[in-house]
């Protein structure tokens, strides 16, 4: 649950100055769910009865965060059957279009959020440990951007120890997102090319090539 999460992250962080307040902490952890179900979203089934060539969408679909994952139909074939559709902002809202229409329900299969609250946790206890060190990493980058703009610094001795504690923090934050990448099988992205070389077809008036001729006799 909740508190399962708070007390690993505050253990992880160990904001011994309470730079951090609980606030920062739990928006830290909300922020990890959702990076989290970014990688690996919660799924949800759920059976709907279509109108014609359209479907509403299921009960539990959350508009802006929940992706279409499959249609069903006829439902209870082996091996599944599946029917075209796709989402559709009608003038009633986002509904399912279907190729077709079907003559009974259609079961959808759908992502939808984390859920973890004091009485409700739908992530697996297997990455517990992933989510709360990427909370963790947020926190961290926090601490670590407070100690390096602390200004008050009228003794040397101080101010380099803001510093240390600042390349400290900074350091643990990085560890704890690998640890994360890693726990979660995500590769760390790479800016792309800005730009790319590729070879252009041209012809003479004749159909030859402009860039390549026989050799001359």
């Amino acid at each position: 649950m909740l508190s399962d999460y708070q007390g690993l992250v505050d253990r992880l962080v160990r904001d011994d100055a309470g730079k951090l307040t609980a606030a920062d902490r739990d928006e830290a952890i909300g922020l990890a769910l959702i990076r989290y179900g970014q990688a690996r979203p919660r799924q949800g089934v759920a059976d709907v009865t279509p109108t014609g060539d359209t479907l509403p969408l299921p009960a539990g679909w959350v508009v802006g965060s929940s992706t279409l994952a499959g249609l069903e139909y006829p439902i209870g074939q082996v091996p599944p059957a599946s029917i075209p559709g796709e989402l559709y902002l009608g003038p009633d809202g986002l509904v399912v279009m279907l190729a077709g229409r079907p003559a009974g329900p259609v079961r959808v299969r759908y992502t939808l959020q984390h859920a973890l609250s004091a009485t409700e946790d739908t992530l697996p206890p297997a990455d517990r440990e992933a989510v709360a060190k990427y909370a963790s990493a947020l926190l961290c980058e926090q601490l670590a951007s407070f100690y390096a703009s602390d200004t008050d610094s009228t003794i040397s001795a101080d101010r380099s120890f803001g510093q240390t504690r600042s390349q400290a923090f900074a350091a643990r934050a990085r560890e704890y997102r690998k640890q994360f990448q890693a726990a979660l099988g995500i590769e760390e992205k790479t800016a792309a090319p800005a730009g790319a070389v590729v070879q252009l077809k041209s012809t003479d008036s004749r159909g030859g090539s402009r860039m390549y001729h026989g050799r001359m006799g």
